[in-house]
């Protein structure tokens, strides 16, 4: 197998290649992680008593 001599041309190509796939990809996986997690804390939230304060959803009268 021959030796291939890397330049900084061809080191570029090689960490944009892997750059760009990781930053997509870690994009996707970090909304399909932060729905259900952001979704679990909000349920957590709104049903804690904070010192005998609770958050709660009010509807408005018309």
């Amino acid at each position: 197998m021959e030796k291939v001599e890397f330049s900084w041309s061809k080191s570029n190509l090689v960490w944009w290649s892997f750059f760009w796939r990781a930053t997509v990809f870690g994009a996707i996986a970090g909304y399909i992680v932060a729905i259900p997690v952001s979704m679990y804390c909000m349920r957590f939230i709104l049903n804690k008593s904070f010192k005998g304060y609770s958050l709660r959803f009010v509807k408005e009268e018309p």
